[in-house]
């Protein structure tokens, strides 16, 4: 082997090391991003399903007092961006936990809210009140 493809395996092993490394994934910063309160940033409404077993969610989002349209808002459900929907209604499985990333059209309004758990049956509606949270400290 000549020093040109040591460079070059060596090169891509380094790549491939520090595309793996858990510390340049990205994570929630406390006092940049906010993690939703319960009974603060947002309100869980459980309720029975006459019919059906799966769970079923309906959002309502508001900034600063006004409802949002679907066209100002960006949900993503663990993980998953969900986009152009009539209105924010889903069907989800039952017994697991969600975690749900709702923002607003403003710069700096997002919110993270943590394991939402769905058991059988359940219509939950989930009321989220999204304020500003750039200045944060």
């Amino acid at each position: 082997m000549n020093v040109k493809q040591i460079l070059t395996i060596f090169v891509i092993s380094i790549l491939m090391f520090f595309s793996g490394c858990n510390s340049l994934k990205r994570r929630i910063v406390v006092g940049q991003e906010k993690v939703g309160v319960e009974g603060e940033d947002y309100t869980l409404h459980y309720y029975k399903r006459k019919i059906g077993s799966r769970g079923f969610l309906k959002i309502n989002v508001t900034e600063y007092g006004e409802p949002l349209s679907k066209n100002e808002i960006a949900i993503r459900i663990n993980g998953i961006n969900i986009l152009g929907k009539e209105e924010p209604s889903y069907y989800l499985d039952v017994n697991k936990k969600y975690n749900f990333y709702i923002m607003g059209v403003g710069a700096g309004k997002y919110l993270y809210i943590n394991n939402v758990k769905v058991r059988e049956g359940d219509s939950i509606i989930l009321n989220v009140h999204l304020k500003d949270t750039l200045w944060i400290e």
